[in-house]
């Protein structure tokens, strides 16, 4: 399979297309690398502030394989190659059985104009066999947070170095964080403080949240003078990363034991710094991560159970998914006290506050950072924080009142409690969250809440069951990549309080609500739930379900609740969105109104649907060219023409297909719809294994999704794994009986059950889909093969007649040529088949389908 070309000065193909801001480069690397072929940029690793890093594969001198490939801006003026590659040499000196095993090494380092280019390798087998750590699930994050955390200090600085002075706070922090403290320097602190929040950049305090918190700033610059005999330690100095994100370690994903985990991107590396700085930030970056969206007070209270005090500091409970974001921080932490303990314990007060300056620095480091305008308000607030506890260890005074600080920039016309405003600046009234307002929108996404479900009964033990029933639904909906679902912590706060749907719709800035009762009868419980519209409390859906008290596991019941009521609402929601978008005029829709307008033509299986649902498709991703879904439903409407035979070129239908599916899944690596998408392109160009990989992907990011199910199993059936596929498939037609994909589904169904022998139940399969609205003319192919099966070899002539009238270019020649790159037994079997059906041998007309293309969103 041919891929596209990485720019049209060359003749080099690429799965992703190069990025348009380093066109230009890459001629120039191309002949100083002494590159040979085509440079593959397989996978988008990360990009912020101009860099752009990429999983790749070259041929150069000194080096062909996979490696990492990044693009970066010039960061001064005295930047040099040389110092590039100087910083990865250094580490490799320093340590290097650590190196060996966990770091990058360079291979190449270019310099051009004011562009950077680094070409490194890492120690895993291949980043196909890797994953960011910030993309994995709790357990192991947990798992690799406390290897990675004792590593850095026992494997990584086994001779750590004391600073020969006793040093003051500025110190430190000068070290960390250089011409960022210095506005005329080029640092930004001032700038954000000043500009974006419109206080006083070196005001001593700020007030957040009704609390008063030291400015870190302020802090950093010694506006308050603190007895140096006070504040002043030995620090202690080794190797540190500098830029250790959760996007910079990667996960071996073979499953093993012991995991293992490599760093890449050493652009900070140092080895002569003061220690800890890597520990905060990679527990600052992860923290943000996690809790983009958060509230003012939400953020607040973590912080607050994030405290060296946090019974005296904490202002409100965590919700239940805040308890593993706290938990790996403390884990992090945890590793660097036990390694204080048995290196230097006689100078725990010494390195613990050396540790809390750390943690103030990586704060200030993410100011300085281009980021949204919420985000580094976290940063600062966290930097804060951990100035308070500075002082709380030392029992120093600070000033105690000051301005307010906000997560809202001044004048910025946006609501601080939610995206309501916002959403509808944007153009899409009712798509907001309870979401702080920032700088970058999200794809305004439809919004759910889910309300605490009432418990009716007398006994209160069982309240808990009505706690779980909601926690286990958040937990569920939130899988769903389409939907925007509010946090528990702020939909819970309405638990006995009756306000009525639309009043805390209006306070949610959410679309539907959900709400149910838990009603206990004897040894029975009966649930009921329902969800609403919320901006006219017109009930859409309700239904009601049975738990059986005396059951042993009565938690496995509360799970298959959520589920069903998580399956349901997500195509409840789905539909009055499709349908609310179809009624629209297309000139007054936004993009997520533009997508679902191309997913409703794009279900109507008509040459005339598919074509709507391209421009639409288009006009989205035009609109909202950083929103994946557009790029999968392209991805999948690129296969179709290529399997239906409308295709004019299938080569280059295939290569855009490609490119699709690779943005979208590049994009946002955690939308089901995406993997699905990049499986479907997978399969159709014959890498069964990444076909597979890709469709368990995203039935894992999304186990209700019936259409992920689908694909799986149409993966697994054309790759000759019928037996497998099957269970599969009646997976995805449990989930979604009533699909406008049920005619694909049967079609597959009857397929697996030909491919085993099963003629009878084929047959039945094929006329269940023949009944359905929405017949495809494939279904009568699969008709026809279980008739032949069973030697009804007329009424098979008879069938085939049936899909020609629908499809009459249809042969075995253009069959063959469509299938070609799928397994070989299948493909052998399905043709001697239909050639006994009586379909031709050859067509006037060129092209060919298989069968049509399950696309629909996770």
């Amino acid at each position: 399979m041919k891929r596209q070309k990485t720019s049209s000065q060359s003749g080099d193909r690429s799965t992703l297309p190069w990025p348009e801001e380093y066109r230009a480069f890459e001629p120039v690397i191309r002949d100083q690398w002494g590159v040979q072929g085509e440079i593959y940029l397989n996978r988008l690793l990360s990009g912020k502030s101009g860099a752009a890093v990429y999983s790749v594969d070259i041929t150069a001198k000194d080096f062909a394989g996979q490696a990492i490939l990044k693009f970066d801006r010039v960061s001064s003026a005295d930047w040099s190659e040389e110092r590039e590659f100087e910083r990865h040499r250094r580490a490799f000196e320093v340590d290097p059985d650590y190196a060996q095993e966990h770091l990058p090494r360079v291979v190449h380092a270019l310099h051009h104009g004011e562009d950077t280019a680094i070409l490194s390798t890492i120690a895993a087998r291949g980043l196909e066999y890797a994953t960011p750590w910030a993309d994995c699930a709790h357990k192991p994050q947990v798992n690799i947070a406390r290897r990675l955390s004792a590593d850095l200090l026992e494997c990584w600085n086994p001779n750590y170095r004391l600073d020969p002075e006793m040093l003051e706070p500025v110190n430190l922090l000068e070290s960390w964080l250089d011409y960022r403290l210095d506005s005329d320097e080029g640092g930004k602190i001032h700038e954000f403080l000043g500009e974006d929040c419109g206080l006083p950049p070196e005001e001593p305090t700020y007030i957040f949240e009704g609390q008063s918190y030291p400015n870190p700033l302020a802090f950093a610059k010694n506006v308050v003078p603190l007895k140096r005999e006070t504040i002043c330690i030995r620090g202690i100095r080794g190797n540190f990363h500098g830029d250790l994100h959760g996007y910079n370690i990667l996960i071996s994903k073979p499953s093993a034991a012991k995991p293992k985990y490599y760093l890449i991107d050493l652009d900070f590396y140092r080895d002569d710094g003061f220690l800890f700085f890597d520990h905060a930030y990679l527990e600052l970056t992860y923290l943000i991560q996690g809790r983009a969206q958060a509230t003012p007070d939400h953020w607040a209270s973590i912080l607050g159970n994030l405290s060296r005090q946090r019974a005296a500091a904490q202002r409100a409970g965590l919700t239940g998914d805040d308890m593993g974001l706290v938990q790996l921080v403390h884990t992090i932490r945890r590793e660097v006290g036990g390694w204080i303990d048995r290196h230097e314990p006689n100078r725990l007060s010494y390195l613990e506050s050396q540790y809390l300056l750390a943690r103030i620095a990586a704060g200030l480091a993410l100011v300085h950072q281009k980021r949204p305008h919420a985000s580094r308000c976290m940063a600062l607030t966290y930097a804060a924080a951990n100035v308070a506890d500075y002082l709380r260890l030392h029992r120093l005074d600070w000033p105690k009142h000051g301005p307010e600080l906000s997560f809202r920039p001044p004048d910025s016309g946006m609501d601080t409690e939610g995206s309501r405003a916002g959403a509808t600046a944007a153009g899409r009234p009712g798509s907001g969250s309870a979401a702080i307002a920032t700088a970058e929108p999200l794809p305004l996404k439809p919004a759910v809440a889910v309300l605490p479900f009432e418990f009716l009964g007398a006994e209160t033990d069982h309240e808990y069951i009505a706690d779980g029933i909601g926690d286990e639904l958040i937990a569920e909906l939130s899988r769903i990549d389409w939907l925007m679902v509010i946090a528990r912590t702020s939909s819970f706060a309405y638990k006995g309080r009756d306000l009525g749907v639309k009043k805390i719709g209006q306070e949610l800035g959410v679309d539907y609500i959900v709400e149910g009762t838990v009603r206990e009868t004897g040894r029975h419980l009966r649930v009921t739930a329902q969800l609403s519209g919320a901006h006219d409390s017109r009930q859409i859906w309700s239904d009601r379900y049975d738990l059986d008290l005396d059951v042993d596991d009565i938690f496995i019941l509360q799970d298959e609740i959520a589920r069903a009521v998580a399956y349901t609402i997500d195509n409840r929601i789905w539909d009055k969105e499709s349908d609310r978008a179809r009624r629209k005029a297309p000139e007054n829709l936004d993009a997520w109104e533009l997508y679902m307008r191309a997913a409703w033509h794009f279900y109507q299986f008509t040459d005339d649907g598919d074509a709507e649902a391209t421009k639409f498709a288009n006009d989205a991703v035009a609109r909202w060219p950083q929103y994946a879904p557009p790029y999968a439903l392209l991805a999948f409407l690129a296969t179709r023409a290529v399997l239906r035979g409308k295709a004019e070129h299938p080569v280059k239908n295939m290569m855009r297909a490609n490119e699709y599916a690779l943005k979208a899944v590049g994009l946002d690596h955690d939308s089901s719809v995406a993997h699905n998408a990049l499986s479907r392109v997978y399969m159709m160009e014959g890498r069964h294994d990444l076909a597979v990989t890709e469709a368990e992907s995203a039935v894992a990011l999304d186990p209700n999704s019936s259409s992920a199910y689908l694909s799986l199993a149409a993966v697994l059936l054309v790759g000759g794994r019928a037996a497998e596929a099957l269970p599969t498939l009646n997976m995805s037609i449990r989930l979604s009986p009533k699909s406008p994909l049920q005619p694909v589904k049967l079609f597959i169904k009857t397929m697996c059950l030909f491919m085993l022998g099963k003629y009878e139940e084929a047959e039945e399969a094929a006329r269940l889909a023949i009944k359905e609205r929405n017949v495809l003319p494939v279904d009568y192919l699969g008709l026809a093969l279980a008739l032949v099966g069973q030697d009804r070899l007329a009424e098979a002539h008879a069938a085939i007649d049936k899909a020609r009238e629908m499809r009459p270019e249809w042969s075995i020649a253009h069959l063959t040529a469509s299938v070609e790159s799928l397994d070989k037994e299948y493909v052998a079997t399905v043709i001697e088949g239909l050639e006994k059906a009586g379909l031709p041998a050859n067509s006037p007309s060129p092209g060919g389908p298989v069968q049509d293309e399950p696309a629909k969103r996770s």
